[in-house]
């Protein structure tokens, strides 16, 4: 399996690195912008760059995740979360607020086809298809393609509250179903936060949060 990193642009600096977490672990702290300078004008050009490149990179050059050797599976979970935190850290529409107007849309669509990513290779039944497809020489999966696998596979919860397992995540849960009701995802993805920091290794709150992030991108 070809790896193509090396024929991409070079990344954007950390905008945000004074946040550690644990391997393995979703971010759950919001990003604290007043703390940092988040992005330094060499970045801008790196940005604009990187989403003329999008059509050249398959998900694992994106996420700066190394494909798989023959005989080998390939990045784990713990290194496909791990790695689209730091991508998010880089390129998170937030971070650019106040760049020039293309480069917001730069870095938006980068953010998106990088949420894409992480979707289809968190997945184990995605990511094995997506290998074959890559193989093929696919770089990249529809929305169809992806909708239809998902098909079949375990029904996530439909609500926050149905999602969490403890009583301290709970109230959290309940008021991010609130807010989403609302249409209100600024709040709703503090709430997610928040209740994911009650459950760290809640794989479908998890998933709920970054949701929103990819829905809140979308309408920057």
């Amino acid at each position: 399996m070809v790896d193509r990193r090396s024929s991409l642009p070079p990344r954007p600096s950390q905008a945000n690195p004074s946040q550690p977490r644990p391997a393995g672990r979703i971010n759950t702290m919001p990003l604290d912008l007043d703390a940092v300078d988040l992005v330094v004008p060499e970045d801008h050009h790196l940005v604009l760059s990187w989403a003329e490149a999008l059509d050249q990179a398959d998900y694992l050059a994106l996420l700066d995740l190394a494909p798989p050797r023959e005989g080998e599976p390939g990045p784990n979970d713990e290194e496909i979360i791990d790695a689209f935190h730091t991508f998010a850290e880089r390129f998170h529409p937030d971070s650019y607020a106040d760049a020039p107007h293309d480069v917001r849309e730069a870095a938006l669509a980068v953010f998106r086809r990088g949420a894409e990513a992480y979707r289809v290779l968190r997945d184990v039944s995605l990511r094995q298809r997506y290998y074959r497809l890559l193989e093929a020489g696919t770089l990249r999966m529809s929305p169809e393609e992806i909708a239809h696998a998902e098909k079949g596979e375990r029904k996530r919860p439909d609500t926050a509250r149905q999602a969490v397992k403890t009583a301290a995540a709970a109230p959290f849960a309940a008021e991010a179903d609130a807010q989403l009701a609302a249409g209100d995802l600024k709040k709703a993805r503090l709430q997610l936060q928040l209740a994911t920091m009650k459950e760290p290794d809640n794989e479908d709150l998890a998933a709920m949060l970054l949701d929103v992030e990819a829905r809140l991108a979308a309408r920057s």
